[in-house]
């Protein structure tokens, strides 16, 4: 297979080297071959990057789509996967930052999951860039399946957390300096409205989702949003319900050693019940939690000694849990 080594490489760098090729058809064999490649082996997109394929890739991003049967929808699909595999495993030097003036190609640089952004970085975000995100779930609504959403959602997520990252950034602890501010829950507060389909999607994500990163980004969104005045009543009701009933089923399910994300559940659940709609009677599934609570704290409840029963060969219980645990059940009775 060493005959193939020469051409990997030179498809590798053709994606940035061939900046004014815009046929679809073209450049959803490169973009393939490229994730292919790189899902195989990462050096693909260190590659891309050293080869300023950036620019280039937010470039076709941004370009509208064309008709659902054609080239241009899958390409854009296929466009989207580049962006996070791109994004989620390499950083990107502050060299490579200086090289794109464009506030939107900078942003693409930022969106990187294993990398804190500082301050001024953070700053450049463009709102358009992520209403245009928001869009292009709203454009396919009438299909949760489509091939669009869980790309897109993965971008807003990978964001999200970058902002919450940046906020806690040393530079903005000086007087001087104001935090960044988070342009997704900024967007979600003066638009939700309009983005509804997003809420949605990121329940459905929830309820399917087995990888533990992409729980604990889920999760984090929902926290902010929980804990946002103007985002308390962004979801539907309906909607927050079904929320509830995966919470509990997904607090059971989590083995004994899966703390970290055990909090985080516990975490969005106060501000769920506390905040949003759910607050008013009649409590949602009061006697189900009631039961969570006395299970994940290994208490007797009457009524539910079998239950308690069955969690009995576990591990003590951490002292996070329980406090989160007892804040709950203080505020929920």
């Amino acid at each position: 297979m060493g005959f193939l080594v020469p051409l990997w490489n030179w498809v590798r760098k053709s994606f940035s080297r061939h900046t004014q090729e815009d046929d679809p058809g073209v450049l959803l064999v490169i973009v393939s071959l490229l994730l292919v490649d790189g899902r195989r082996d990462e050096i693909t997109f260190e590659m891309m990057n050293g080869e300023s394929a950036f620019a280039r890739l937010l470039e076709l991003i941004q370009c509208p789509r064309n008709g659902a049967g054609g080239d241009g929808a899958g390409l854009h699909r296929s466009l989207m996967d580049l962006f996070y595999e791109m994004s989620r495993i390499q950083k990107i030097s502050i060299e490579d930052l200086s090289k794109s003036l464009g506030i939107l190609t900078t942003m693409i640089l930022l969106l990187c999951a294993n990398r804190t952004l500082t301050y001024w970085n953070a700053v450049l975000v463009d709102d358009d860039f992520v209403k245009f995100l928001f869009g292009i779930i709203e454009e396919v609504s009438n299909d949760v399946d489509d091939p669009y959403h869980y790309p897109v959602i993965r971008v807003l997520l990978v964001l999200n957390e970058q902002f919450m990252v940046s906020a806690h950034d040393p530079t903005t602890e000086q007087p001087s300096v104001t935090p960044p501010t988070n342009k997704v829950i900024k967007i979600l507060s003066m638009y939700g409205s309009v983005y509804k389909t997003f809420g949605e999607n990121i329940i459905l994500l929830l309820n399917r989702e087995n990888e533990t990163s992409l729980q604990l980004l889920t999760l984090k969104l929902l926290y902010l949003l929980f804990t946002t005045p103007p985002t308390y009543e962004y979801f539907y009701t309906n909607d927050l319900r079904v929320l509830v009933d995966i919470l509990i089923r997904n607090l059971l399910d989590l083995p004994e050693e899966a703390s970290a994300l055990r909090h985080t559940y516990l975490r969005v659940l106060h501000p769920l019940l506390s905040h949003t709609q759910l607050k008013n009677p009649p409590h949602y599934k009061r006697d189900e939690l009631r039961k969570l609570f006395a299970i994940l704290i290994r208490d007797r409840i009457a009524g539910y000694e079998d239950e308690y029963e069955k969690i009995l060969h576990f591990d003590e219980v951490d002292e996070t849990t329980k406090r989160l645990v007892l804040r709950k059940i203080i505020s929920h009775d």
